[in-house]
């Protein structure tokens, strides 16, 4: 998960420094919400990952995080500084019983297993997003939305800036017995695999507590 701090310059150049930011007596305020971040001063927002942050963190409301300290080590995109751009998408775990064994579909992808994904288009809805894509990068047309099962964020640097995606996750059905990588986006395998073993292979961290999340949503 990411949080996400609306920073002064002074701040930024402090972290860029190597240091941690700290405020004596006044906590520093995070959000879980970029627009959230950008609205509350006229800083420029730099993006957390909660992973690298200290474990006595209090939550007075939903959508704030109080800190003491910000370590250097947990900011993403300083040094230097990218400014960050907010990217939608839609994906799918696909699943399946075999031998009362439930298994989860992999894509093979720049030598990193992981789940199917991809960018909203313009006009589309999210749940639209999901099955086009999901569909795209397993080459196959029978698939069928079961349920939603929230979102993750994780953060990327691309051409001089750092984007921050926010990727709605559904379980999906399909009864195709073959698959066809999307060769145009880097896709070479498509494979099932057993829970535990898909949950070992995943390359993102994120994505393997996610799967850690949602398996009793699934079971249920």
């Amino acid at each position: 998960m990411l949080y996400y701090f609306n920073a002064t310059d002074k701040q930024i150049q402090t972290l860029e420094s190597g240091s941690d930011i700290r405020v004596n007596g006044t906590p520093l305020k995070l959000d879980r919400s970029l627009r959230r971040a950008r609205k509350r001063g006229k800083g420029s927002v730099v993006a957390i990952s909660s992973f690298d942050m200290p474990d006595d963190l209090a939550e007075p409301k939903s959508g704030t995080v109080l800190a003491d300290r910000i370590p250097s080590s947990a900011v993403l995109n300083v040094n230097p500084f990218q400014a960050l751009r907010h990217i939608v998408a839609g994906g799918g775990i696909v699943t399946r019983r075999k031998k009362e064994k439930l298994q989860v579909l992999l894509i093979y992808r720049k030598g990193v297993w992981d789940l199917p994904k991809g960018k909203r288009q313009r006009k589309e809805t999210i749940e639209e997003c999901a099955l086009r894509e999901v569909s795209e990068e397993l080459g196959i047309t029978n698939l069928t939305m079961v349920q939603s099962l929230g979102a993750t964020m994780h953060g990327f640097s691309q051409n001089r800036y750092y984007r921050v995606k926010t990727t709605h996750w559904y379980e999906m059905h399909t009864s195709a017995k073959n698959f066809t990588p999307q060769a145009s986006e880097g896709i070479e395998q498509v494979k099932w695999f057993k829970w535990k073993k898909a949950r070992k292979l995943l390359g993102y961290k994120t994505l393997r507590l996610f799967l850690d999340d949602v398996r009793e949503l699934i079971d249920t």
